[in-house]
């Protein structure tokens, strides 16, 4: 199983997303992965999960993180992990807690005939740095001891904290020294923030850097699931894989809450050479500048001059693939060039563009932060 872009399932067109994986299979880059949930009533999660581990690999996040936010009733009703109260306090009760997310990704009922997924997760809450090493260091004692318990799977370990643990450093050293003395080989991390992508906060953006880092040095894998673009720059540093899917949230890790005056754009379309979303009639200008590469891929060529969403997400999803393929191709150690290249030429075809639409184009700052990090 080697390290590479997944799909992130979502609640909606969940079928098509599977079915894309199929598409996709067909391609230089190969078949992602999917990374299911419980996002959805069990009949359809089980189903697609089914379809898609039978031909490919796929895991089950747990999502413990939601046992932080609002409970839905599905999950009152089918994810009991996700709507527990009181929230739990003692590394008894975290275990309790976490091996109910365990025993539901090795049920016979969600895998039947399929197999179990590629491997196990367990559940994490929002670890917030307020709360001090106590909260951190029952949750991940916890874990070490459910996955001690899991035998003939490969269990990874699940990290949420706040963002506070990436931007402040002495919360960071903290967090990195629990993580290693867990002992565990790989870790499903997320760190939720307020910003839209692509995050450009510099604290943020050093403290995700010397995560991923700490855990490839200590020979740690680390997966970056709804990081989108930050995730593949993430890559370079020595992630070990990211998702992004269907839904806009699934490519940055955000913490629902009102939009601020940066809004997603209206018609949104990836540009490549930008590594961000532009409205689509902001991509209608870009295609006459000197220097812009057209894509060519199936998406881009049945939609024409007219914006379709499906297929626009469809064309995001195909370039995350192809340039995570691009870095498996290579050794780790090169890794961080190709990004840094592939950073110079977007930093390159901006200050390329004609005054008038530079001006128009939304903020680019994150190719120089993400730049220099490198």
């Amino acid at each position: 199983m080697a390290m590479s872009f997944w799909l992130e399932y979502g609640s909606r067109e969940a079928q098509q997303l599977v079915d894309f994986a199929d598409e996709l299979a067909a391609t230089p880059a190969g078949r992602p992965g999917i990374c299911f949930g419980p996002l959805s009533i069990p009949r359809t999660l089980e189903s697609l999960y089914r379809e898609a581990r039978v031909v490919g690999e796929a895991i089950v996040d747990p999502h413990g993180y939601l046992l932080d936010r609002p409970p839905t009733q599905r999950a009152r009703d089918h994810f009991p992990w996700l709507a527990q109260t009181p929230r739990p306090e003692t590394q008894q009760q975290w275990e309790q807690w976490m091996q109910q997310g365990v025993d539901h990704q090795l049920s016979a009922r969600l895998h039947g005939d399929a197999g179990p997924p590629s491997f196990v997760i367990t559940p994490s809450p929002t670890m917030d740095a307020a709360a001090g090493p106590d909260d951190l260091n029952a949750v991940l004692d916890a874990a070490t001891a459910v996955r001690s318990r899991v035998s003939d799977h490969d269990c990874w370990l699940g990290v949420t904290v706040d963002r506070t643990y990436l931007r402040e450093p002495r919360h960071l050293t903290r967090l990195m020294n629990a993580v290693i003395q867990t002992g565990a080989d790989g870790v499903v991390f997320r760190a939720p923030h307020f910003w839209l992508a692509p995050v450009d906060d510099r604290l943020y953006l050093d403290g995700l850097r010397e995560v991923v880092e700490t855990c490839a040095a200590n020979g740690i894998r680390i997966f970056l699931p709804s990081s989108g673009w930050l995730g593949w720059l993430a890559m370079g540093w020595g992630a070990w894989g990211f998702s992004g899917g269907m839904a806009a949230g699934s490519w940055f890790d955000r913490i629902p809450g009102p939009m601020t005056a940066r809004q997603e754009p209206s018609l949104p379309y990836f540009e490549p050479q930008l590594l961000r979303l532009v409205q689509w009639r902001i991509h209608e200008q870009l295609v006459n500048e000197a220097g812009y590469q057209p894509c060519n891929c199936t998406d881009c060529v049945q939609m024409g001059s007219s914006h379709d969403l499906m297929l626009a997400k469809r064309h995001q999803i195909r370039h995350a693939s192809q340039e995570a393929a691009a870095l498996t191709a290579v050794p780790v150690a090169q890794r961080r060039a190709l990004v840094a290249a592939r950073l110079d030429a977007a930093i390159n075809f901006r200050d390329s563009l004609s005054r008038i639409v530079a001006t128009r184009v939304p903020p680019t700052i994150h190719l120089d932060r993400w730049r220099a990090l490198l």
